[in-house]
């Protein structure tokens, strides 16, 4: 069979008509629940061509790049970052007891990489993101911002 003319697969309806998502994702409630909501699309198909083009390899060290320190609401995060022309990639440390002082409507692609924080969308609802999860959003998608009670680190792509 030619994969790349299949269609993708889907796994229970939990998008909006019309959105795609690739991989296998799932939604998260303040308490941890999970429910999937994704749409598996092969890794050969057309429509998962994500394009980087115009971006040359950099190995990054990120103990070289210098904090810049941004306080929030209450505490603080301290964000390094490597820019490209249309990337921009961080690792970003929030202390213990942050707030984020401003609703955020920039897409992200976002690892925690330590630590636990929630991050709390205009709507009301609230995502528990742990270690070792991550979460998507596009841009104009939905307002976000994140606390954290112990502390995090994010790396995040946008």
């Amino acid at each position: 069979m030619d994969r790349s003319k299949a269609p993708p697969r889907k796994i229970p309806p939990h998008t909006r008509p019309g959105e795609m998502r690739t991989g296998f994702a799932h939604t998260t409630d303040a308490v941890g629940g999970r429910c999937p909501s994704a749409t598996v699309i092969p890794r050969d198909h057309p429509e998962s061509d994500m394009r980087m083009d115009g971006v040359s390899f950099a190995a990054i060290d990120w103990s070289e790049i210098p904090a810049e320190q941004n306080p929030g609401e209450s505490g603080t995060a301290r964000s390094r970052t490597f820019s490209t022309h249309e990337y921009r990639v961080r690792l970003v440390e929030y202390s213990p007891g942050y707030v984020a002082d401003h609703w955020c409507r920039k897409g992200h692609i976002v690892l925690c990489v330590r630590g636990e924080f929630l991050s709390h969308h205009e709507d009301g609802s609230v995502h528990k993101i742990r270690q070792g999860m991550s979460y998507v959003v596009g841009d104009s998608d939905v307002p976000h911002r994140s606390s954290t009670e112990g502390g995090a680190t994010l790396f995040i792509v946008d």
